[in-house]
């Protein structure tokens, strides 16, 4: 029996210049922070030569072709297993949450199986199988930095050169200002889950027809990165709000879909309390909402000091609590669940013997 998981992310900034369409030209830069929130994979040999399959639905299979899940087949497929398997998956956040929980979810997978054929895999490795699964088998118009900082863990900077090659560099952070983002990083689900492709299929298609609107923003968001890159490694975290913020008006200009009316109410009531304070506040996208960091397509995020939690939490609980749905990720309604980065665990694998 395998057990692989792999983390879920949150991003710092660079957010869109991981597309092919952007970095082929350009370059592109991200700073994403793994994040104690995992995708687990569970595989086991099956006495029937037939393929078991247990996610949100389940599946059984004689032929991986006739597989409805498309991760699933597609690893399969990748992996050249056939049959005799069995295959379960839990997340500790919902899908279409923003967290890149696809390819979270694409990299333990990937792992569970190689090591299920004792296969030897690196993280290079594992990481371009689940891009070249979710980009050129799937067509998913999206980034690399998902697979990568799924694959690598950590709080690290990525860059994506002209030819696809990742740099990879872990962001040189003290562990004091480490705990101090970590203990400024809180998650609210929304009760909001959409997926992001439409936007960034929209992205993409501009990014290839060379549309200058679109290009200037993400040159803008890249250069946003870079700065914020600067502010930690420098320690001077308290500038990171001002950047956040300027990165949220900057990103809504590339669709009307990045945010709504109750976002933009919440987001314009936290910046009224941060400016009571002198706080500058963040970033906002639609699903969760972390405060003090910045996240992919469809989350809130919003940078505050610790005396300003309360009444932000509360404000966030009125607006989205209605219908019960303000979860934190452990599931409580009024309760919010602080986040760690994942510092020194990536994907990883346990082998279990049968009978345990």
């Amino acid at each position: 029996m395998i057990l692989s998981r792999a983390p879920t992310r949150i991003t710092l900034g660079g957010g869109g210049t991981d597309l092919a369409s952007y970095y082929s030209n350009y370059g592109g830069f991200v700073i994403a922070g793994a994040i104690n929130r995992y995708c687990t994979i569970l595989a086991n040999k099956r006495f029937y030569p037939s393929i078991r399959l247990s996610y949100s639905q389940l599946e059984v299979k004689n032929r991986v072709e006739d597989i409805e899940h498309r991760i699933f087949r597609s690893a399969l497929q990748l992996t050249n297993i056939t049959g005799g398997i069995e295959l379960h998956s839990t997340a500790d956040v919902p899908s279409n949450s923003g967290l890149g929980s696809s390819s979270s979810f694409t990299v333990a997978l990937l792992m569970a199986l190689h090591s299920y054929k004792r296969e030897y895999v690196t993280r290079r490795q594992l990481a371009e199988e689940a891009c070249h699964i979710e980009i050129d088998m799937l067509g998913e118009p999206i980034g690399k930095q998902d697979q990568y900082i799924a694959t690598y863990g950590g709080l690290n900077c990525f860059t994506f050169e002209n030819d696809g090659n990742v740099l990879i560099e872990p962001l040189r952070v003290s562990p004091d200002i480490m705990d101090q983002l970590e203990n400024n990083l809180v998650l609210f689900f929304t009760g909001r889950e959409r997926a992001a492709s439409d936007i960034l299929r929209d992205q993409d298609n501009r990014s290839k027809a060379d549309d200058a609107a679109m290009i200037e923003n993400l040159h803008k968001t890249k250069d946003i990165g870079l700065q914020t890159r600067k502010y930690l490694e420098n320690g001077k975290i308290d500038m990171l709000g001002e950047l956040f913020h300027e990165h949220w008006e900057n990103k809504k200009k590339r669709s009307s879909g990045m945010s709504d009316s109750v976002i933009n109410e919440s987001y314009d009531n936290s910046v009224n309390f941060s400016l009571v304070f002198g706080v500058a506040i963040v970033y906002i996208r639609t699903p969760i909402v972390p405060m003090m960091t910045v996240t992919s397509t469809t989350e809130i995020i919003l940078l505050f000091r610790l005396r300003l939690f309360q009444e932000v939490k509360s404000m966030f609980i009125n607006n989205f609590s209605s219908s019960g749905n303000v979860l934190c990720l452990n599931h409580a309604t009024t309760e919010t669940m602080n986040i760690k980065i994942d510092r020194e665990i990536s994907t990883e694998y346990t082998v279990m013997p049968h009978g345990v």
